[in-house]
């Protein structure tokens, strides 16, 4: 039984490795569509997020917290997706339907982001720090959010989670578990010291510390 149990402590740390480094490669490529979004539409590649590394946590944490929901449009799974596939309504409105599962899912994971980004939005803006600014939008709230780019991360998620996350995950899972424990370990203690400068800094000047 004590085996089974340290077996099970195990399997679980590495699972939760396997899916931080999965965050961070998801928070690196939204860094990139960051950045070569703002080039094409402005012309300007100004440094995005919060963190001084090329990274945006919200696109790796978003996605990650999606897939432990609901899985993926094709195998709706995960904590919620399990108990929704049991239910009445889902039996009778969406079954074995392939469109009308993407479509739930689209309208899941843009309802998801956008609290993601209502949440972050807010709690960056006592600081007077604004990641993002959608106020010229129709329909935003408080700049924040606002529909338009709820239904591009609805679009953009169901699209990255139907045809990126499984061979992604494939291959983050194909590391052997040592070095995918040292790999986590590598990659937490920059990510936790840039955070913690980062707010330790805004806190005392009220600025971000790149900039």
């Amino acid at each position: 039984m004590e085996q089974e149990n340290t077996g099970a402590r195990r399997g679980g740390l590495e699972t939760v490795c396997r899916l931080f480094i999965m965050a961070v490669g998801v928070s690196f490529m939204g860094w990139c569509f960051e950045k070569l979004g703002r080039y094409l539409a402005f012309g300007s590649s100004a440094d995005r997020g919060f963190l001084t590394l090329p990274l945006c946590p919200i696109y790796g944490i978003s996605v990650v917290a999606i897939y432990l929901f609901m899985g993926t449009p094709k195998h709706i799974s995960g904590v919620w997706g399990k108990k929704i596939r049991m239910t009445r309504p889902w039996r009778r409105v969406v079954g074995d339907s392939a469109w009308r599962k993407y479509l739930f899912y689209f309208i899941f994971v843009a309802v998801l982001s956008t609290a993601a980004e209502l949440i972050t939005g807010l709690c960056m803006k006592p600081f007077g720090v604004m990641l993002w600014d959608y106020s010229g939008k129709p329909f935003n709230f408080m700049g924040v959010i606002c529909l338009e780019y709820s239904l591009m991360w609805g679009a953009l998620i169901t699209a990255f989670m139907g045809l990126l996350w499984k061979p992604l995950w494939g291959l983050v899972k194909r590391i052997v578990t040592r070095y995918a424990f040292i790999l986590s370990v590598t990659l937490a203690v920059p990510i936790i010291a840039d955070f913690t400068v980062g707010i330790v800094h805004l806190a005392l000047t009220g600025e971000r510390f790149y900039g």
